[in-house]
């Protein structure tokens, strides 16, 4: 199993001048698959192994943080750390109390904004690559990876609340990042799609993670 890349077409490195690849096999994010209200799933057997026995979840908790991470499994785990932090933080007694939606709102409210995002030591390796992607140099080297960091951003600080918006939207926010890369708002969405970057649901266009658009949206350009 060899996970790779941050592009669309990340796959081909590997298969390139290799006679192994009519072998080679791409599959979308998600990792770990989750259906809303499930008890059982492959992202609840993965919080179950982060939060062990002594924090039990009901269903809705896990779908909660799903919408949150889409079974990226670095982002759900940091994520997790953030949380029992938080737990700590408002002494929380882990004497059987079964976690739920309530508290994963109530924490959202306190650490999943802006500025507690860029501050938190839990997400240092995301925060300083989408620094970088939307520095001048990552404008330069990366041009493709800039431009879909800062369509997250737009989408982070523009729609907030919804982390969504109508297509007709979309092409005009992304429309000036595409250019930069030589690529319409249609193929900058295409390719972000197949990048687990983007999602276009019934005509809305989501982030593919919506914890990694809400840490764009807090993202300052490095100076190079």
């Amino acid at each position: 199993l060899i996970f790779m890349g941050q592009r669309p077409d990340a796959y081909l490195i590997l298969s390139a001048q290799n006679q192994l690849s009519p072998l080679v096999k791409q599959y979308n994010f998600p990792l770990f698959d989750h259906i809303e209200g499930a008890a059982d799933t492959e992202f609840t057997q993965l919080l179950k192994r982060v939060l062990t026995d002594r924090l039990p979840f009901h269903p809705s908790f896990s779908s909660s943080v799903y919408e949150e991470t889409c079974g990226h499994p670095y982002l759900t785990v940091n994520l997790m750390v953030d949380f029992c932090d938080w737990l700590i933080a408002n002494n929380h007694r882990m004497d059987g109390e079964i976690l739920d939606s309530t508290h994963f709102v109530n924490f959202g409210k306190e650490r999943l904004v802006a500025a507690k995002l860029k501050r938190s030591p839990r997400y240092e390796f995301f925060n300083h690559m989408l620094a970088e992607y939307l520095s001048e140099s990552g404008r330069t080297q990366e041009p493709w990876l800039s431009a879909i960091t800062s369509v997250l951003q737009e989408i982070a600080r523009k729609h907030p609340r919804a982390f969504a918006c109508p297509i007709n939207n979309f092409e005009a926010l992304a429309a000036p990042f595409g250019a930069a890369t030589r690529m319409t708002p249609a193929r900058l969405l295409t390719s972000g799609s197949l990048a687990n970057f983007l999602q276009d649901q019934g005509g809305n266009v989501k982030p593919g993670v919506r914890l990694l658009a809400r840490l764009a949206g807090s993202a300052a350009p490095n100076i190079n």
